[in-house]
């Protein structure tokens, strides 16, 4: 569960193994291993793919069979991620971004967004 979860979203956001990697502070191996269900990685390590991943552990480890249940998590994953990507290209449509701007447009955004349930 925890592996397929991990794949299911580097596929969604275009990721490679490679890159999670790296920004978890793991190795593409032991990703591999993960994906694949050799493994299970220590809480830490969960955590920190979660991270790199930008999403909440708890959906790495949620069990979702039902099929429902999981083009309901697919489409939560995509309507966040179109959203971040509508304020990425607002931003890049700036010319001269004052320092810091851009950190505190995101969090006053990131208020005001609802809490997502997964």
């Amino acid at each position: 569960m925890f592996g397929k979860n991990v794949d299911e979203i580097l596929k969604m956001k275009g990721m490679k193994q490679k890159d999670l990697a790296e920004l978890s502070g793991t190795t593409p191996a032991q990703i591999s291993r993960y994906i694949y269900g050799q493994m299970f990685p220590r809480l830490d390590t969960a955590k920190r793919i979660a991270d790199a991943l930008g999403c909440d552990l708890t959906l790495l480890i949620k069990d979702a069979e039902d099929p429902d249940q999981q083009a309901e998590t697919k489409d939560k994953l995509i309507s966040m991620m179109d959203a971040i990507n509508v304020i990425g290209k607002k931003l890049s449509e700036i010319n001269h971004i004052p320092e810091g701007l851009i950190d505190y447009i995101l969090e006053e955004w990131l208020q005001d967004v609802p809490e997502v349930n997964l």
